[in-house]
């Protein structure tokens, strides 16, 4: 069902591209993306709490 939406978004995506500017597009699929949130995941991350974590330590030595 995740691919449906995937694939939906991309042709939505690509019609915006053509049709509209930048903003307007990235304020739409911040829209959409609330839609999928509450989705099942099929995924999980090893270490969930910690990985995450990490990686933002990680990104503020980087900035």
């Amino acid at each position: 069902m995740a691919i449906y939406a995937i694939a939906l978004q991309i042709v939505f995506t690509l019609i915006m591209m053509i049709i509209s500017n930048s903003d307007r597009l990235s304020e739409i699929e911040i829209l959409l993306y609330l839609f999928y949130e509450n989705e099942i995941k099929e995924y999980s991350v090893l270490l969930y709490p910690f990985i995450p974590i990490l990686a933002i330590v990680g990104a503020g030595f980087v900035v």
